[in-house]
């Protein structure tokens, strides 16, 4: 008997980042063969570590051997390795570029068919109601699994009003609605099937079989040999995947997947399944206290009058669904074909589909009784490799990932360490909620097309919209950070030759950044967790030597500090290194040696409770648009300098000097060479951090922000 579970994942697919580089001679250490998983060796005239790209000093086959699938294909996850060739990297968006041209595997039916099929189907959805549909997303929870149910930030419910009358009246819609009495919740409860509810199955198989969305997936199985050219035995098929009872608990005979998908189950204090939205909506009706309770959303994805999916939290009948996906406006049809092509297609794996142009997963699994808590929990697991033979992991890279357990928290969430992961996420809020020289409501940018890190111009148009106002530029911070601007010369293989003036200017820097709150907030932490002595003149020496001491990255040349690397940037060859500072790329835009060639990922630092009204979906407003934002916006972003490409950059547009110095700080010190978990306005992201030892001092090699995926 094939079991039929359900996890639908989505959003843009986003691949790691993976620069190009190439360069470096002759002799021994200068390829990458068997040295993709080795980390820097100072004796190497070049390196094969995914940090290599940040310093440009990449072997000549980093690409061809550390970034591609040839000889790689179904070898287990390497987190040493910046791209993976396994099954499961298509999920996790970390597949190496040329994974299909060698991995691809030999099925009648491929990826890109089901892509295609999937577009076909979604046009052929004449029943899809997504703009009869209207929601009130209200707040945006934490960017993970809402473990416990613990955070609730949506007073209101999901769906506003009633469905009107030509959703309900739709015949694939109103014969669904009849078979919502006929389970029970409870997996521990044998189900009772009646002749009259076996007949309400048949209306309705009977009905979502003549629906053109049906029949297109039926023939399109049926060409590629999936399936016999016999509708009655699709219709026994469909039948017997979808409503044939089994056992979830002992030998009762209590679940079904219709009931699990389009419904939902309970199994002691969990809740099962549930990802049907028709079902969502008329639990939230129940005045009886069985209901469900909207808590908030994590993410969505928009398919204009298509509807949307929505990644949710939710309590039904007191129990917690901690994270659910739910396609709202899709017909019953459309999802019963999406589902049923991807089950017979690939059974027990992640199934990639295409919805107005947008790439996602459908994961099918033929489960276990014991497949919940013993699979996707983190007890007994915590810190183990990654390990692809479960759908979840429990290591601490699994936050950066995307894809911890959802008792990852609840299970792992101690730390040895006197700074926790939680520590650096609440101090990182309390800077951001004390920088008043945040200028993120003062600067507008308009961000135009999406592009790659091998992508094209997709901007026509600046970053910056027109001029900084004067109020930034007289901030004493920004002011006394304008005056190193023309400190230095990017290019490393230059040497630096620092002036007393320029020493002054420093201290100058320096002093005004130390007199905020934000940084002596960041002192007394690191004080008080005991990471530097109490002592203010030696905090302001450890800065110094930090970001403005001078060491070699080309030879001996000192032609390099973390400052000149992070908040402005350098060349490295034809590589454009580090340039991670806002005001530096805003100066350089002006100055025209900036082209901005589009964004890649945003997150967007703005007031959670503004909302628009949109396609009948009311979401914290869109930024593709123009406008200003309120505490900044992180972005993703691929440039050209003066020539040079950076294929991706982060910045953090809005950000005051002593709070981006603050929190780089703070991660340098608590976190080397490591990520750094910090939230910044409800959203969970990371600081990457290298350290560059020079002489026994342990310098800034890089700091730079990391947009969670």
């Amino acid at each position: 008997m094939e079991i039929f579970r359900f996890h639908l994942v989505f959003g843009l697919l986003i691949p790691l980042i993976q620069h190009s580089v190439s360069y470096l001679g002759p002799r021994q250490g200068t390829s990458c063969v068997e040295r993709c998983d080795v980390e820097y060796n100072p004796d190497w005239p070049c390196q094969c570590n995914e940090e290599c790209v940040e310093f440009g000093s990449c072997c000549e086959d980093y690409e061809e051997v550390c970034l591609s699938c040839q000889d790689r294909c179904g070898i287990d996850y390497n987190h040493f390795f910046p791209c993976q060739c396994n099954d499961e990297c298509p999920f996790h968006g970390n597949c190496c570029e040329n994974f299909d041209q060698h991995c691809e595997r030999a099925r009648a039916v491929t990826d890109e068919e089901l892509r295609t099929l999937t577009e076909d189907l979604l046009e052929l959805d004449v029943n899809n109601v997504g703009r009869f549909v209207t929601v009130d997303l209200q707040g945006l929870l934490f960017q993970g699994p809402n473990i416990d149910c613990e955070e609730e930030v949506a007073p209101g419910p999901l769906f506003i009003g009633e469905l009107p009358e030509e959703v309900t009246s739709i015949e694939t819609v109103a014969k669904m609605m009849a078979l919502f009495d006929n389970y029970n919740p409870y997996t521990t409860d044998e189900e009772d099937v009646t002749f009259q509810e076996e007949e309400e199955v048949d209306a309705f198989l009977d009905a979502v079989i003549a629906t053109p969305v049906m029949e297109a997936a039926y023939h399109f199985l049926l060409e590629k040999g999936e399936i016999q050219d016999d509708e009655n035995a699709f219709k026994e098929r469909l039948k017997e995947m979808w409503f044939e009872l089994y056992p979830r608990d002992a030998d009762i005979l209590g679940s079904c997947g219709f009931e699990n998908v389009f419904m939902g189950q309970l199994r002691s204090t969990e809740v099962l399944g549930f990802h049907g939205w028709f079902y969502f909506y008329d639990q939230e009706q129940n005045e009886q206290g069985q209901g469900t309770n909207y808590l908030g959303y994590m993410d969505t994805m928009d398919f204009g009058e298509k509807g949307f999916i929505l990644r949710n939290s939710f309590d039904w009948r007191e129990r917690c669904k901690p994270i659910s996906s739910l396609y709202i406006g899709a017909s019953p049809e459309l999802e019963m074909a999406l589902f049923t092509v991807c089950f017979i297609a690939r059974p027990d794996s992640y199934c990639p589909i295409s919805l107005a142009g947008q790439d996602l997963h459908i994961h099918l699994a033929d489960c276990c009784e014991d497949y919940e808590t013993v699979c996707l929990g983190c007890k007994d697991r915590c810190g183990i490799d990654h390990d692809d033979g479960f759908p979840c992991q429990c290591h601490d890279e699994c936050i950066q990932e995307g894809n911890c357990c959802q008792d990852f928290r609840k299970h792992c969430g101690g730390s040895t360490r006197l700074v926790t992961d939680e520590d650096l996420r609440i101090l990182a809020e309390s800077l951001l909620e004390m920088d008043v020289n945040n200028v993120g409501g003062l600067v507008t940018v308009e961000l135009q097309g999406q592009t790659s890190q091998t992508g094209g111009d997709e901007a026509s148009e600046p970053l910056f919209v027109g001029e900084l106002p004067e109020e930034i530029w007289s901030i004493e911070t920004v002011a006394k950070m304008m005056a190193l601007f023309d400190n230095y010369e990017p290019n490393i293989t230059e040497s630096e030759n620092v002036t007393f003036e320029e020493e002054e200017e420093v201290d100058a820097f320096l002093d005004a950044v130390i007199a905020t709150d934000v940084m002596r907030s960041a002192y007394q932490f690191l004080v008080d967790k005991e990471e530097i002595p109490e002592d203010p003149p030696a905090f302001k020496e450890r800065l110094e030597e930090m970001w403005f001491e001078m060491y070699p990255r080309d030879g001996d040349t000192l032609g390099s500090s973390g400052f000149e690397h992070v908040f402005m940037g350098e060349f490295q060859g034809t590589a454009v290194t580090g340039f991670h500072g806002w005001f530096w790329f805003y100066l350089q835009e002006r100055a025209s040696r900036m082209n901005y060639f589009g964004y890649m990922n945003y997150r967007n630092l703005t007031d959670k409770v503004r909302r628009v009204h949109s396609r009948n979906l009311i979401i914290p407003p869109p930024i593709q648009q123009t406008r200003p934002h309120p505490q900044g916006i992180l972005l993703d972003l691929s440039f050209e300098w003066d020539g040079h490409r950076k294929p991706i950059s982060t910045t953090y547009i809005g950000v005051s000097p002593e709070l981006e110095l603050a929190l780089l700080t703070v991660c340098f010190v608590a976190r080397p060479d490591s990520l750094c978990p910090v939230r910044l306005a409800g959203e969970e992201l990371h600081v990457q951090t290298v350290v560059m030892e020079y002489e026994g001092t342990r310098h800034v090699g890089t700091a730079y922000f990391v947009i969670s995926s």
